[in-house]
């Protein structure tokens, strides 16, 4: 079997434990499934709380303030394309 080391872990581990990349030469990814799980939900929290954080922030305006949609007037809304 062939080995490989995590360069997040530092562990070598046999192929089976590394998840398939077909973009890399080899076919496995450079993280173990352990380490690539947990980078990736770090990453996901990440960007939902990023997310979250600019949605709470963000101005509401009226769409009487808003250029984007002619016709409407006075009805409350939050204009993502707008914001300060």
């Amino acid at each position: 079997m062939n080995t490989k080391k995590c360069p997040k872990c530092l562990k070598v581990k046999i192929f089976d434990k590394y998840p398939k990349n077909k973009r890399r030469k080899n076919g496995i990814n450079s993280y173990c499934l352990k380490c690539s799980s947990k980078l990736s939900l770090n990453s996901y929290y990440k960007k939902r709380n990023k997310i979250k954080n600019e949605l709470n922030n963000h101005k509401i305006y009226t769409i009487m303030d808003c250029t984007c949609i002619p016709g409407f007037r006075g009805e409350t809304a939050g204009c993502l394309f707008h914001r300060d």
